[in-house]
């Protein structure tokens, strides 16, 4: 097992580093050749695994360069123009184009911030650079505050519109379980970061408390937290809120075997999990996926990086031999295909006529050599 799991942290290595640009993290070498926020921050914690700390660095740099006055940090940048190179024509911008809101223009992407601090703070703890930390505390304050804005009703919940979070092909908004579990785990992050500091970090500890009481209160259902609370309740179990929750400490171990308990469930026929066991109306899904022929694309399809927080939150509740059982069935997959891949199918890529994976896919290789980390301890040479 250890030498499957060995021989797949190299590939992802490989992969990952692959998709080192001159700024920062790109989230992979075909249509998503660009800066995206939350790839990159995902990816960053395989690179400051590895000790690749000054591209861990220039890509913070890189998003807080194009922060808003408000603390806001951009969804994208763009490398290249994305309609040209969607239709075959891949030219280079003269310069980056910076997107912070949705597809369609509207609402403001919600998981970028929370992301960014929890993976400053990982940079912290395994660099000890607080050079850096320091000469880019106000930004990186500002990041964490920008959060607040999102609490419309003041209830300790973040509120997000349409296509805002890493399903950015449904339509649902509101109170989403992804979306919170991050800002709590932010809240927690900047915490740790202000105490390494010497700074007092009473406000957003108290703050992340508040967070987990009211997400515990509003989107909890006795058996698993519920998907979101819109127009109505959406009383459904989606893994990436869930497993997150586990991983950020939000849940005691109860809860945490109750949730595992149910993603048991998902995906017989598969080693890697899907994100939802049910299907969204037709009218959820965008019309640029609908168009594009991959309707269901964050629901029908596997996605690795599940499998990654899925190992992690086995391992968060005491269950280490779970988690390289996990890490190992990702490990034949990866060592099958010798690459990490955006989505799979039955555990083989998607390739079809009109939609083929994207590869290699940084957040997911980042998120294996994380995972690995985490469970084993730095066992695999990061060279």
């Amino acid at each position: 097992m250890e030498e499957k799991i060995r021989k797949a942290v190299e590939i992802a290595r490989d992969d990952l580093r692959s998709c080192y640009a001159a700024d920062g993290i790109i989230a992979g070498q075909k249509r998503f050749d660009d800066y995206w926020a939350r790839d990159s921050f995902f990816a960053s914690l395989g690179s400051i695994s590895l000790n690749d700390f000054e591209i861990a660095k220039n890509n913070f740099a890189l998003f807080l360069l194009y922060q808003k006055p408000d603390g806001q940090l951009p969804r994208r940048l763009d490398r290249h123009y994305v309609l040209l190179k969607y239709l075959g024509f891949k030219i280079k911008r003269p310069k980056l184009k910076v997107k912070y809101r949705t597809a369609f223009g509207k609402w403001p992407a919600t998981d970028p911030n929370s992301l960014f601090i929890y993976a400053v703070n990982y940079y912290l703890k395994i660099s000890d650079d607080k050079k850096f930390v320091e000469e880019n505390f106000d930004k990186i304050k500002k990041a964490m505050d920008w959060n607040f804005s999102l609490d419309i009703d003041n209830d300790g919940l973040l509120e997000e519109g349409f296509l805002a979070n890493w399903e950015d092909t449904i339509f649902k908004a509101g109170k989403i379980i992804y979306t919170n579990v991050l800002h709590y785990l932010a809240l927690k992050s900047f915490a740790e970061i202000l105490s390494a500091l010497g700074r007092d970090a009473d406000f957003y500890e108290k703050k992340a408390e508040w967070s987990k009481i009211q997400i515990e209160k509003y989107l909890w259902n006795g058996g698993h937290f519920i998907g979101w609370i819109g127009r109505q309740v959406h009383n459904v179990f989606i893994a990436d809120g869930n497993l997150l929750a586990i991983i950020s400490g939000l849940v005691e171990s109860q809860k945490a075997d109750s949730i595992l308990a149910k993603i048991g469930e998902f995906n017989q026929e598969s080693d890697l999990i899907k994100n939802i066991d049910f299907k969204y109306g037709l009218w959820r899904h965008s019309p640029v996926r609908i168009i594009g022929l991959a309707t269901g694309y964050h629901e029908k399809f596997e996605w690795l990086w599940l499998n990654c927080i899925l190992a992690l939150a086995k391992n968060t509740i005491g269950d280490k031999k779970g988690a390289l059982f996990e890490l190992n069935k990702m490990a034949e997959i990866i060592i099958k295909h010798n690459h990490v891949y955006e989505i799979y199918k039955g555990n083989v890529p998607v390739k079809s006529r009109f939609f083929v994976s994207e590869v290699p896919f940084a957040w997911s290789a980042g998120l294996y050599i994380y995972a690995e980390t985490l469970i084993n301890h730095n066992l695999v040479d990061k060279n």
